[in-house]
């Protein structure tokens, strides 16, 4: 069975299925549940370098992935019309705060202690991917990336310790780190969680 499931994620009906149809699947037309309360806050308490962790739970993509959270992005600072990046389904986006909210039913940020340097070669090794494109396969490398992938890959390239622990995508023996492995990262603080609103 691991075998057929591992051909089928190497196919170009799985990759169509994973890039032109899952993503746009929604189980209800009606917003996500955050406001901007909860943004406000938020923008109050993010710095360069915090990981940004969210769930939607009308989306089909959030069943498929599992976990408390369902993706990932890097706050980068305020560069001029964007704030943080992220890997999509469209690959490489650069986008705000703002756009991790509208989107999403919960949104926690992390924390990784580190000096100014390493915040500086973490953003610059972030901006460094912007011509990857998305990993259908999910396996570990900087051609092609998924969203905890590319918080995975910026911290390690930038020398920045991110205490996880890799795990095996749905058994077939590939080292994955997800969004909740993330934010399960020994050295890394949790400094808002939407949930502790309500």
């Amino acid at each position: 069975m691991r075998k057929l499931i591992f051909k089928v994620t190497q196919t170009r009906m799985w990759r169509w299925l994973l890039m032109e149809v899952i993503p746009y699947i929604r189980f209800s037309m009606y917003y996500t549940s955050l406001n901007g309360w909860d943004y406000h806050r938020a923008y109050n308490l993010v710095e360069a370098g915090d990981i940004i962790l969210t769930r939607d739970n009308k989306k089909m993509t959030t069943m498929l992935i599992g976990g408390e959270f369902t993706h990932a992005a890097l706050y980068l600072g305020e560069h001029g019309w964007y704030e943080m990046c992220d890997m999509t389904h469209e690959s490489f986006r650069k986008c705000h705060l703002f756009d991790a909210f509208k989107e999403s039913d919960r949104v926690a940020i992390y924390r990784i202690k580190m000096n100014d340097e390493q915040r500086f070669q973490l953003t610059y090794r972030a901006k460094t991917f912007e011509k990857c494109k998305y990993d259908v396969g999910f396996s570990l490398g900087v051609k092609t990336l998924y969203c905890s992938e590319l918080i995975y890959q910026a911290y390690k390239m930038s020398g920045i310790h991110l205490d996880v622990s890799l795990e095996d995508l749905a058994g077939l023996g590939v080292d994955y780190i997800s969004p909740t492995g993330l934010s399960n990262a020994k050295n890394a603080t949790c400094v808002y969680d939407s949930e502790w609103s309500k």
